[in-house]
């Protein structure tokens, strides 16, 4: 299936599977700026995701969807979340209740942004 894929695509499709949008999905134009697709993107809100991810598969030649991109070792992985230290200053507090809590939380958030 890959190797079928690959033979179907364009040098500038297969280029632009190697890129990253770090715009957030909502400014994104898909059939103006990614008709030859995009690799991979940030989120920036669950609803945008999915919208922007829609777009792709319907508007580009092969709909192949981009992979998405969200951080959740420190945040909700989603706008509007708290974001706390990074792991490996939470590491440093040597408190894993405290890191439990976060992921706890980090999960929660994103659950709640619909993720």
């Amino acid at each position: 299936r890959v190797a079928r894929l690959l033979s179907a695509m364009t040098v500038e499709e297969k280029i632009a599977q190697l890129g990253y949008n770090i715009r957030p999905c909502a400014t994104m134009d898909v059939a103006k700026d990614y008709a030859n697709g995009v690799g991979g993107c940030a989120v920036s809100s669950i609803a945008d995701t999915i919208k922007m991810r829609k777009d792709l598969q319907k508007l580009t030649r092969l709909g192949i969807p981009p992979s998405i991109h969200g951080e959740t070792t420190h945040s909700g992985g989603a706008a509007n979340t708290t974001v706390f230290p990074m792991p490996c200053l939470q590491g440093a507090t040597f408190n894993t209740t405290l890191v439990e809590e976060i992921a706890a939380s980090n999960a929660l958030q994103l659950r709640a942004a619909g993720g």
